[in-house]
């Protein structure tokens, strides 16, 4: 799929969506929960628009490995939304992390291993995916949320950061034909 507009658009959303990632644990530790709220449901709902332009690539060379990992990511995104508490429902949360975590690793997997994307952004979202699951298990296994809030949370940010910053600046820029310098 080479459609520029299509990329554009996951382009913006992505470095939007990396904006609003930032602003999300800014605003919830600074005491203003509504503004973190959406800013959390809005980078959630860009980051949507942003897995678009990702699984069209990337289904060309791994069709049920990109729709795998986009019902991953697209399901537990929109159910996050509802279940966003660890504390209330730690089993659903930990589950929803574990799925979206596997979700960004294996489209950072497939990053990895495609010629379309630099080797080192898939590395990112891998890393940023091992993150999520991590905090899921963790909260499933009984620790206190607010335990590893501080530091997961902090690791999860910068990785999903620096992974949608890049991604939108790859977009915008245009897609090299062989961005890896093998």
């Amino acid at each position: 799929m080479n459609n520029p507009t299509l990329f554009r658009y996951g382009g913006i959303a992505a470095i939007l969506s990396a904006i609003l990632s930032v602003a999300f644990p800014v605003f919830f530790l600074s005491g203003y929960e509504f503004l973190a709220t959406v800013s959390f449901i809005i980078a959630s709902l860009l980051s949507l628009v942003v897995l678009v332009p990702l699984y069209l690539d990337l289904q060309t060379d791994f069709q049920q490995l990109s729709l795998t990992a986009l019902i991953l990511l697209v399901g537990t995104s929109i159910l996050g939304l509802f279940f966003d508490d660890p504390v209330a429902a730690p089993i659903i949360w930990g589950l929803l992390s574990v799925g979206t975590g596997l979700g960004y690793a294996l489209f950072g997997w497939l990053q990895y291993r495609s010629s379309h994307y630099p080797n080192g952004m898939g590395l990112v979202a891998v890393i940023t995916g091992i993150l999520i699951v991590l905090s899921g298990i963790l909260v499933m296994a009984g620790v206190n949320p607010d335990t590893i809030a501080g530091p997961i949370i902090l690791m999860i940010t910068v990785t999903l950061v620096i992974w949608l910053g890049w991604l939108g600046w790859y977009y915008l820029k245009g897609r090299s034909a062989n961005p890896q310098l093998a």
